[in-house]
């Protein structure tokens, strides 16, 4: 369902290994005990939307 930037983003950006992913969940959620603590509600999804919307934004900036 994405276009061809957007899934090129994806792959890096969400790649466990190598990707940012989950070290910017880590960082928006450390007051959490865990990742796995983090709470599914509208605003934690608020939270790391806005981080991966600017990791992306800087993504197609650098192009």
């Amino acid at each position: 369902m994405l276009n061809a930037e957007g899934n090129e983003f994806a792959q890096d950006y969400f790649d466990f290994e190598h990707g940012l992913c989950l070290d910017d969940y880590e960082e928006t959620f450390s007051a959490a005990e865990s990742v796995y603590h983090v709470e599914d509600r509208w605003e934690n999804y608020d939270k790391i939307k806005e981080v991966i919307q600017k990791c992306y934004i800087d993504v197609v900036n650098q192009r």
